[in-house]
């Protein structure tokens, strides 16, 4: 196998990767809610690995701390009709409510010992 050359690699792409972070702040920008310092995030890193799980975006980093994604296809992201649907789908719902979006509600019954 031969060795990657990084500055050919560099030349080939015409804009330097984005971190996952800047990521969500131009989905959440793209969405007309833009993430504002101090406080809770409307768009998060996490919905940017979901996306990366779904195969809507690529990530360039072998790194397991953070994701480097194309800014063209970050562009191409922001633009899908369907972006607000996709991003609620992969928000969190709060601390310990993330069960509920995936287990249904349990029914309660009366349990009878027959006495």
């Amino acid at each position: 196998m031969e060795a990657l050359d990084a500055d050919a690699i560099r030349a080939t792409v015409s804009s330097p990767p984005i971190s996952g972070s800047a990521v969500a702040d131009r989905l959440a920008k793209a969405l007309g809610t833009p993430n504002v310092i101090g406080e809770k995030a409307n768009v998060t890193a996490f919905v940017v690995r979901q996306f990366v799980d779904r195969g809507l975006l690529a990530d360039l980093s072998a790194n397991l701390d953070g994701t480097l994604h194309h800014a063209g296809q970050v562009a191409e992201a922001g633009q899908r009709q369907d972006l607000a649907d996709l991003v609620a789908a992969d928000t969190l719902l709060g601390p310990g409510a993330g069960h509920l979006a995936t287990r249904p509600p349990m029914k309660r019954r009366r349990i009878t010992t027959g006495r």
